[in-house]
């Protein structure tokens, strides 16, 4: 189980399937030798390593030993009580593919990948041409933000891929309808999650952060507030006037027409007395430059004011 070598490819898909990694960087043996000519062989590997999902360990060290070719290896681990009550214990020394496969179902019974490629297609098949901002771009666009965030707020993986899920599908209701579409996307996601490997409780939690963004809701928990967050990321970003020419023209194919001057109000209204950060992190990463859309609005509004 050489890291170093890069020549064990179980583990190396493993950890990349699972987003897992090894914390352990430095050489973990170091042998030396005498070949045949007798010049001295300098052999070095990686084979003592800490898996985990990035959230647990602070850093890790490596000592050497006086006593053996092999060093000690240390971490810092972050450790905080579990309210799991269902945590799995796999005894093992060794990662071959039976014990993979088996760590693998243990660690997530949801097969995500598959569920996300066909809530893809359904997105790129289904919604309609006249939806030019709530499109298969804005459903790929929230998922990354639900990415970023969820990594800031310390989520867990299982967490984050519930998030992943509902980001994907909270708009899928535009199919059908315009207006009041996240109870469609609710009924989506119980007629086709559990297809997945969703349970129950896991769907439950999906639909609780779709129907957060319906419009006047206001999320509950911390899954809710980061999926809103991310659902307006294009706020305080550079490409929102790219994004909010996007939802003029959508708006526009559904019959709400505005002139410059109320489209620009439209915008410093929401801005300034609809729209609120939930998340430290999204306030902390997009809040200045959502300051900074407001006063670019309220220039083009002065000069249209003033001509």
């Amino acid at each position: 189980m050489n890291l170093n070598k890069d020549i064990n490819n179980n583990l190396c898909e493993f950890l990349l399937n699972n987003c897992l990694i090894n914390k352990v960087e430095k050489i973990t043996k170091n042998v030396y030798s005498k070949s045949d000519t007798g010049s001295l062989i300098n052999s070095q590997s990686l084979i003592d390593v800490i898996i985990e999902n990035g959230d647990y360990i602070q850093n890790t060290d490596v000592i050497q030993c006086p006593f053996s070719d092999h060093c000690f290896v240390t971490a810092n681990i972050i450790i905080s009580k579990s309210t799991d009550s269902c945590l799995k214990t796999i005894e093992t020394r060794s990662l071959n593919a039976e014990k993979i496969s088996q760590i693998c179902h243990e660690i997530e019974k949801i097969d995500f990948k598959r569920a996300r490629n066909f809530i893809l297609q359904q997105l790129k098949s289904i919604i309609p041409d006249s939806c030019c901002y709530h499109s298969l771009s804005h459903s790929l666009d929230v998922e990354k933000a639900v990415i970023r965030l969820s990594n800031c707020e310390g989520l867990s993986i299982h967490e984050k891929l519930l998030l992943r899920t509902a980001a994907l599908l909270h708009d899928i209701g535009f199919a059908v309808q315009y207006d009041s579409n996240e109870k469609l996307a609710l009924q989506f996601a119980d007629l086709h999650l559990p297809d997945f490997g969703y349970e129950k409780g896991d769907i439950n939690k999906i639909k609780n952060c779709i129907l957060a963004t319906e419009r006047h809701n206001i999320p509950k928990d911390k899954m809710a507030q980061i999926l809103c967050d991310a659902d307006l990321d294009y706020l305080g970003r550079e490409d929102y006037h790219e994004l909010v020419n996007k939802l003029r023209q959508e708006l526009k194919n559904y019959g709400q027409v505005f002139s410059d001057k109320e489209w620009i109000s439209f915008q410093l209204n929401f801005f300034e007395n609809k729209h609120r950060y939930f998340t430290q992190s999204a306030f902390q990463i997009r809040g200045y430059y959502k300051q900074q859309r407001i006063l670019e609005l309220k220039k083009k509004l002065r000069l249209i004011n003033e001509n």
